[in-house]
């Protein structure tokens, strides 16, 4: 886990206690399933069983979108996002480092939701499942932005992130 020092405090204030007995966490997962809500809190049910199950469920989500929009940028994909009926998060949900920064990772986070759902629609004209399974909820998105700023943390430590960090390089 990347989180360190004074950061431990705020990775168990939006990922739980990590101290939490592991593996009789993941046998109550197994034997009862995750809540049934757990899509409002979790990126998968498995990030559901452990705090450092859902960290680790979250950090590889946030890979896979951040290597899927590098990937529809290098290939000149752009979606006209006022042609399809999406919320898009707002800065409320990332406000809390006040870092330029910011507003990029959620600029990049509503083109993922947006080119996701092309791609479902795609699959679905199809006859496929779903290419992109996953709800992002406002907690969701909250969490992908605290691995962000780990990430950035490490890359850049006493600076603002850099912008090549997710999503369009620089």
């Amino acid at each position: 886990m990347i989180v360190a020092g004074n950061r431990l405090q705020d990775y168990r204030s939006v990922f739980g206690d990590e101290t939490v007995d592991y593996d009789a966490a993941l046998q109550a997962y197994h034997r009862q399933g995750p809540s049934g809500d757990w899509e409002n809190s979790f990126v998968s049910a498995y990030a559901a069983a452990h705090p450092h199950e859902d960290w680790a469920e979250t950090f590889a989500h946030y890979l896979h979108m951040r290597e899927g929009l590098a990937s529809t940028d290098a290939r000149g994909l752009q979606v006209e996002t006022e042609l399809l009926a999406t919320d898009p998060f707002q800065g409320s949900v990332v406000s809390r480092t006040n870092d330029s920064s910011d507003g990029e990772f959620l600029e990049n986070v509503n083109r993922w939701c947006v080119i996701s759902r092309v791609v479902n629609e795609l699959n679905r004209s199809m006859g496929q499942p779903d290419f992109y399974p996953f709800k992002l909820s406002t907690e969701v998105v909250q969490k992908l932005h605290f691995v962000h700023r780990a990430i950035c943390n490490v890359a850049s430590p006493t600076a603002e992130c850099p912008n090549d960090q997710f999503g369009r390089a620089s």
